[in-house]
């Protein structure tokens, strides 16, 4: 029996041993991965920000910006700031360019009833309730009060507007009763954009929407097959890329997806700076963010150091996902977006029960 406890004792020590070990080894790649902060690029970044905790002035914004055909903002589903940052770029876009075509990673069903939400008289939160029960079967990570919170606001910006200004959703993506894969979901949202971007009657308008990470990025990450960003761009329209990263923050991950979740479905564990996802150059977006909530960075300025690195686009995810790293023909972050949103302490999406 002492044999035994003996043995039982070493299995133990062992077993302590080796998970510390794997945690060293973690941290430590993982501080490999994010880098050290670069005076050189820190002062670049604190002489093109701007804070948006409360709404998007446009003061970072250049005629390359302004005669953009697409905007497009991405996001790591389930942080509940994203949905706020939407609201914000959407108004933002459409007081100052008329942006009034916003385009989601729904179908055009679901978009039905946004836009039947957006007109009636009185504000019917049952057809949010539609919506999000579609959200739940594709994007889960968003089917939450946040996104309710989101269209609200945006119904009492959109009733007042005249006729012609009134906010329209279009919905590129497949059908969920579209079983066919014979083709990739990005390449099915540019033919869907592209059908209503040559339409005579949207010519000259301009459109944004949220949409996950990868379809903002305009280029292909190795292994990866190419994004509707970098579709739209080789169609000949002139895209701006917003990507968000988020710091000290939660996301909400529903139970279901095939990973491990607690109670309460909101974890911290994919948050720019790891310990899951890893972005290389995190560190000198907090080194130059003392003291914010939600922030705006510029990185295309003609002196920017991010036209000949690939820091902030070379991104690591840890034991789920796939890594989203350039191949060796793009030089320079700017390549694939020119913008990044940095917030801290987002709550997790709220799920509605």
């Amino acid at each position: 029996m002492r044999k035994a406890f003996k043995i039982l004792g070493y299995l133990l020590i062992f077993l302590i041993s080796a998970v510390a070990a794997f945690a060293l080894y973690m941290n430590f790649s993982n501080a490999s991965f994010r880098g050290d902060s670069e005076k050189a690029t820190v002062t670049y970044l604190r002489e093109n920000v701007a804070d948006v905790s409360q709404e998007i002035d446009g003061s970072l914004f250049d005629s390359t910006f302004f005669s953009s055909d697409i905007f497009l903002l991405g996001e790591i589903h389930g942080f509940a700031e994203n949905q706020s940052l939407d609201r914000k770029m959407l108004t933002y876009l459409h007081k100052n360019l008329g942006v009034r075509n916003y385009i989601s990673e729904i179908d055009s069903n679901a978009a039905g009833l946004l836009n039947r939400f957006l007109r009636k008289p009185t504000k019917d939160l049952s057809l949010l309730q539609d919506v999000v029960g579609h959200l739940k079967q594709v994007i889960p990570q968003q089917a939450g009060q946040e996104y309710v919170e989101k269209w609200s606001a945006l119904y009492d910006y959109n009733q007042p507007l005249a006729d012609s200004l009134k906010i329209t959703v279009w919905g590129i993506d497949r059908a969920l009763a579209d079983t066919s894969r014979s083709i990739s979901r990005d390449s099915v949202m540019r033919n869907n954009l592209l059908a209503i971007t040559t339409d005579p009657a949207y010519k000259n308008e301009k459109f944004y929407g949220l949409f996950g990470f990868f379809h903002v990025l305009q280029t292909a990450p190795k292994g990866h097959t190419r994004p509707l960003a970098q579709r739209l761009l080789n169609s000949g329209l002139q895209v701006t890329s917003i990507v968000s990263y988020m710091l000290e923050s939660n996301m909400y991950l529903p139970k279901g997806l095939g990973m491990p979740t607690p109670d309460n479905e909101s974890v911290d564990l994919m948050n720019a700076d790891g310990p899951i996802m890893v972005v290389d150059g995190i560190s000198d977006l907090q080194e130059a963010s003392d003291n914010f909530s939600t922030l705006l960075f510029k990185l295309n300025a003609p002196n920017s150091p991010y036209r000949s690195s690939l820091k902030l686009s070379r991104v690591k995810f840890n034991f789920f996902g796939e890594d989203m790293i350039p191949d060796t023909t793009i030089e320079s972050t700017v390549q694939s977006f020119q913008y990044v949103f940095l917030s801290k302490g987002s709550p997790a999406v709220r799920p509605l029960r």
